[in-house]
């Protein structure tokens, strides 16, 4: 296996940060909808008690709305859970160790 151009690890990094970006939309819009379906529902039905909704779509809204402000602060603070440096040690092991094993593979032939 041949090592990434300098090119090629800016587009795998790309890309990486194109699925972050399209995970935190995909919450913001589930958010929205759900929240939305909630209180469409709460204002064409009635029939249930008020303190259902009440608190459904509080519960919903706050616990839902500190995730999502927990993912916003991930997302746009470009802050990893484990750190940018154990990403590149753990990305260069996994490469050496794909590498070492292909190597090892070569020579039994």
């Amino acid at each position: 296996m041949e090592k990434l151009s300098e090119e090629q690890y800016r587009v795998a990094k790309a890309l990486k940060k194109i699925d972050r970006i399209k995970s935190y939309y995909m919450h913001v819009a589930a958010y929205v909808l759900m929240n939305a379906f909630i209180l469409i529902a709460w204002a064409v039905d009635a029939t249930l008690p008020e303190t259902f909704y009440t608190t459904s779509i509080s519960i919903i809204a706050i616990w839902g709305g500190l995730g999502l402000l927990v993912h916003t602060v991930i997302h746009f603070a470009d802050i990893s859970l484990m750190g940018k440096k154990w990403e590149e040690r753990t990305l260069k092991k996994i490469l050496n160790k794909d590498t070492n094993r292909n190597a090892n593979s070569t020579n039994q032939l």
